[in-house]
C-alpha cells in the first residue's frame, strides 16, 4: 500500500527550508528530501464506493451483494439522499457519489 503524506505539512517543510535564504541547489534538494522521507504516513484508509441497485422490492449493495428490503431501507431514520443510506450498513461501502476533483 502506497504511504500518503500530509500536504500541510510537506509545504511547511518547503517553506521552511526556504526561508532560510532560497534555494541552494542540491543541498536544500538534499534537505527537502531527507525530511519528506522521514515523515510519518498519514493515517487513512481507501475508500471503498459502492451503488445502491434497485430491484423490485429489494436495493442491493454493488460492493457486497448484501439485498435490503426497500421498505426495510426506507423505515430507516430519514437520510438527505432520499431515503437511503449514505453507507452500506453491511460493509461500509461509501454510497456517496465522489467529489470531483480541484482543477
Amino acid at each position: 500500500m502506497a504511504d500518503y503524506i500530509r500536504r500541510d505539512i510537506v509545504l511547511k517543510i518547503i517553506n521552511t527550508v526556504n526561508d532560510t535564504g532560497g534555494f541552494a541547489g542540491y543541498a536544500d534538494y538534499c534537505v527537502l528530501f531527507d525530511e519528506i522521507d522521514t515523515m510519518p504516513a498519514a493515517d487513512v484508509q481507501p475508500i471503498r464506493r459502492g451503488k445502491w441497485i434497485i430491484d423490485k422490492d429489494f436495493y442491493t449493495c454493488s460492493r457486497c451483494n448484501h439485498q435490503y428490503l426497500i421498505d426495510k431501507i426506507l423505515s430507516m431514520t430519514i437520510y438527505p439522499s432520499g431515503g437511503m443510506p449514505y453507507y452500506c450498513p453491511c460493509c461500509g461501502a461509501d454510497m456517496r457519489e465522489p467529489e470531483t476533483t480541484k482543477g
